[in-house]
C-alpha cells in the first residue's frame, strides 16, 4: 500500500505530465473540459494552468513565453514543465482519472473534517446539508444542471420578448441573408441543431458557405466551419470568389491575368475584415470535432458553426452506420444546448427509392431516425436541372436552370416554408432570386453582382 508521501509525489508527477500535454497541444484542454479543473493542480502548476485557461478565454495564444509574462512565473519554470517527459506517458483519460480521483478524495476528507467542526460548533442541520451538497455538486463531472423556478423562467422569457420588440429586431437570431430563413425562423436561433441535406453536388456546402458569407460580411456576425471534406485553401477560395467574383477554380488551378490580380487586390479587403473562422485539419473523430467547436466558441465567440460532413465523422466504439450517426446527432444537439449556439450539420441523403428522380424528403436522410429526432430544423436543397428537368415539378412556372428549391423537411417551433434561390454556378454561390413574381420568400439580394 502506497504511503501518503508516495501518493503526493505521484500526484505531482501526474499534474506535471497533464500540464505538459496541455501546453503542447491546444486540443487537450478542450477535450478535457468536462473533467479538468483548477483544483487538480497545486502551487506553480495551478498558476500556470489558470493563466492558460484565462488566455484561452480572452482569445490569446497561450505559448510558454506569454504564459510566463501573464503569470509572473519564470520562463525557465514554464519551459521545464512544458518539456517534461515521464518516459512512460499515460493515456489522457487515465491521467485525468488519476488526478480527478486524488482531488475528489482530498475534497471528501476536507468535507468530513468540516462536517465534524460544524456539528461541534452547533450549526443547523440545514446549513451542514447545504455545505455537503455544495461540495458534492462541485465534484460532479461535466456541467452541473440547475433547477429553474417559474419566476426565473418567466423572467427569462420576458427578456426574450422585450429584446424581440426592440428596433431592428425582426431577425432575433443570427441573420443569413436568405429571407426565408431570416423571416420564417428569425435567423439561426441559439441551441438549434440544423440538418442541411441534399444529394451529391446539389450545393449543400455552397449554401452553408453562402449563409456564412452573408452573416459575416453583410451583418458583422462571427461564424466558423469545420470541414471533413475540403481543405482550408479550398474553402478560402470559395469565400474569395464571393468577394472578388473570380471563380474559385481559377484561383486554385489557373494563372490569373494582371487585371484579375488587380481586381482581387482591390476587393479582397472586405473578406479580410470578415469574422469567418476555418478549422485547419483535424482528425475525423467526433471527439476532435466537438473539441474544435468548443475552442472556436471560447476563442472567437462565434455565433454559429457549420460541420461538414456527418458521413465522414468517426465515433470510437461505434461501427454500425446507424449507431455512429445517432451518436453524432445526439452529441451535436447536446453541444448546441450547452454552448447556446446554432450548429449546422451537413448530411448526405440515402439513395433514391427504386431509382426514381424525386425531390428529397425526411425519409431519405441517411440513417434518419436519430437525426430526425434530434434536429430542430431539417433543410433540404434540391436542384432539379441536375436530373434533367426544365421546370420545378411542384411549380411548372419556375424554370429549373440556375435555380434551386430550399425547403423545410422539419421545423420544430417554425413550421415549414419554401423558397427558390438562384445558383451562380461559376461562383458556386446561392442567393435570393432577384426578379420573379413567385411569392415564396423572394426579394432583391443585398449582394451586388
Amino acid at each position: 500500500m502506497k504511503q501518503l508521501k508516495d501518493k503526493q509525489d505521484e500526484n505531482i508527477k501526474y499534474q506535471t505530465e497533464l500540464l505538459a500535454m496541455i501546453l503542447n497541444n491546444d486540443s487537450v484542454y478542450i477535450k478535457s473540459i468536462d473533467v479538468i479543473r483548477s483544483d487538480m493542480f497545486t502551487d506553480t502548476r495551478r498558476i500556470i494552468f489558470d493563466t492558460y485557461v484565462k488566455m484561452i478565454q480572452e482569445s490569446k495564444h497561450p505559448d510558454s513565453v506569454s504564459i510566463s509574462t501573464h503569470s509572473n512565473v519564470p520562463l525557465e519554470e514554464v519551459l521545464k514543465i512544458a518539456t517534461t517527459y515521464s518516459g512512460t506517458p499515460m493515456r489522457l483519460d487515465a491521467l485525468l482519472y488519476e488526478l480527478f480521483d486524488y482531488m475528489a478524495k482530498s475534497k471528501l476528507m476536507q468535507l468530513g473534517s468540516n462536517i465534524s467542526q460544524q456539528v461541534q460548533a452547533g450549526s443547523k442541520y440545514e446549513d451542514i446539508i447545504s455545505i455537503v451538497n455544495d461540495t458534492l455538486r462541485k465534484l460532479e463531472l461535466g456541467n452541473s444542471s440547475q433547477v429553474i423556478t417559474m419566476e426565473q423562467g418567466v423572467q427569462s422569457l420576458l427578456t426574450i420578448i422585450n429584446n424581440n420588440r426592440k428596433d431592428n429586431a425582426e431577425i432575433t437570431g443570427t441573420p443569413t441573408g436568405f429571407e426565408m430563413l431570416d423571416k420564417h425562423m428569425g435567423g439561426l436561433q441559439p441551441t438549434d441543431l440544423i440538418i442541411l441535406a441534399g444529394e451529391i453536388s446539389h450545393g449543400k456546402t455552397a449554401l452553408a458557405l453562402s449563409m456564412m458569407y452573408n452573416s459575416a460580411v453583410l451583418y458583422g456576425k462571427r461564424c466558423g466551419i469545420i470541414s471533413h471534406e475540403m481543405s482550408p485553401e479550398q474553402l478560402m477560395s470559395r469565400f474569395a470568389a464571393y468577394t472578388t467574383h473570380i471563380s474559385a477554380k481559377q484561383m486554385l488551378i489557373s494563372k490569373l491575368t494582371d487585371e484579375q490580380v488587380t481586381i482581387f487586390s482591390e476587393r479582397i479587403g472586405t473578406l479580410v475584415k470578415a469574422n469567418i473562422f476555418i478549422q485547419d485539419y483535424i482528425k475525423r473523430e467526433l471527439s476532435d470535432t466537438l473539441a474544435a467547436v468548443r475552442l472556436m466558441v471560447m476563442q472567437h465567440k462565434i455565433n454559429y458553426v457549420v460541420i461538414e460532413n456527418a458521413g465522414n465523422i468517426n465515433v470510437k466504439g461505434k461501427f454500425g452506420d446507424e449507431e455512429r450517426t445517432a451518436e453524432i446527432s445526439k452529441s451535436c444537439k447536446s453541444l448546441a444546448l450547452e454552448l447556446k449556439i446554432p450548429i449546422i450539420l451537413i448530411s448526405h441523403l440515402a439513395r433514391e427509392r427504386d431509382g426514381k428522380k424525386v425531390q428529397p424528403d425526411i425519409h431519405r436522410l441517411k440513417h434518419s431516425g436519430q437525426l430526425e429526432q434530434d434536429a430542430d430544423v431539417v433543410l433540404f436543397i434540391y436542384r432539379p436541372e441536375l436530373h434533367g428537368f426544365d421546370v420545378f415539378e411542384c411549380d411548372k412556372s419556375i424554370p429549373a436552370k440556375g435555380r434551386a428549391k430550399l425547403y423545410f423537411g422539419k421545423g420544430r417551433n417554425y413550421g415549414t416554408a419554401v423558397s427558390y434561390p438562384e445558383f451562380l454556378e461559376e461562383l458556386v454561390l446561392f442567393r435570393d432570386f432577384k426578379q420573379t413574381a413567385h411569392k415564396a420568400y423572394v426579394i432583391p439580394s443585398k449582394l451586388d453582382f
